[in-house]
């Protein structure tokens, strides 16, 4: 896993360290797949020296926030899994801002992509080709084939941002002569039959298992803060705040992980979670092969992660 950390931190080739960074599209949600993300890219601009001015979600980037963008600043993009039209909220603003700061560098971190109608795939083509200084990070090679047929901007590899958080986590013992089995089975429009069920394997399980009543409310609260937070100014990002409920959700995450020896998921970052904790982890896909080709791209040969189709 060390080399895919050292892959993420060639990301910095791409983003300037000497001018300010805004990022946008903080996930506020309970997919602890992407809080993953998120923690990893701002440890990844911790640990490299970047001077992050303003973090902020797709509900609190309003105008206000859009005039104060540094003039200066490099814009980046929150990764992961939507870039694409599976999700119809973070493309249509992702290709607002492309289409706003066309005087800005942007760099979207690493993604998977997806369209399912032609014409959301020739509009998303049209509005990255009016950007000039556009730099897209896709984390599989079937993506970037995908991207290269149809788009005409730079890209490049790179592993998903979860891999900077090796080492963040303290790994539970682990039992090899008898191995407890975790069934982690995706619940949304990604899922896909697991099939044949390994014998003595938990219950299905998904994110919103290890999230109670009282994180719940604390999410809505804080999702609440940032849909009126332009209505107070919107001066000061909600990010600070944002992150204790986020680390706490990833702290549950670790525990129901850390909790077996085996990880059977159609989620990749169940699976990431899991080579993070030291789990062998067996990966089989999601209704658009998201696993598949990201193991064939990085993690063919790791001694922890098998793929099963």
């Amino acid at each position: 896993m060390e080399h895919l950390r050292e892959e993420v931190g060639r990301i910095a080739s791409y983003i300037p360290r000497a001018k300010p960074v805004v990022y946008l599209d903080y996930p506020v949600h309970t997919n602890i797949g992407d809080l993953l993300i998120e923690r990893g890219t701002n440890l990844f601009f911790k640990e490299l020296g970047y001077r992050v001015t303003d973090r902020r979600s797709v509900y609190d980037f309003c105008e206000c926030a859009m005039e104060r963008m540094p003039k200066d600043a490099t814009i980046v993009l929150h990764g992961g899994g939507n870039f694409g039209d599976l999700y119809h909220l973070h493309q249509p603003f992702r290709e607002r801002i492309i289409e706003r700061f066309r005087d800005h560098p942007i760099v979207m971190m690493p993604q998977t992509i997806h369209f399912e109608r032609e014409e959301n795939l020739r509009r998303a083509a049209a509005v990255f080709s009016r950007h000039d200084n556009l730099t897209v990070l896709l984390r599989d090679q079937s993506s970037l084939e995908f991207f290269r047929r149809h788009f005409q901007n730079p890209v490049h590899l790179a592993p998903d941002m979860a891999h900077f958080l090796l080492g963040s986590f303290n790994p539970a013992a682990v039992d090899a002569e008898n191995p407890r089995t975790l069934l982690f089975a995706r619940r949304d429009k990604e899922t896909r039959p697991i099939g044949a069920i390994p014998p003595g394997a938990s219950a299905p399980a998904d994110w919103e298992d290890v999230i109670s009543s009282v994180e719940t409310l604390a999410f809505r609260v804080f999702r609440k803060l940032h849909f009126k937070h332009c209505s107070f100014g919107g001066k000061r990002s909600l990010h600070a705040g944002w992150a204790v409920i986020r680390d706490r959700l990833i702290a549950n995450g670790a525990r129901l992980i850390n909790g077996y020896d085996v990880v059977v998921t159609n989620r990749l970052h169940a699976a990431l979670f899991g080579l993070l904790l030291g789990r062998q982890v067996v990966m089989m896909d999601n209704s658009n092969a998201k696993l598949s080709n990201y193991y064939a791209t990085w993690l063919q040969g790791h001694p922890d992660a098998r793929f099963v189709h």
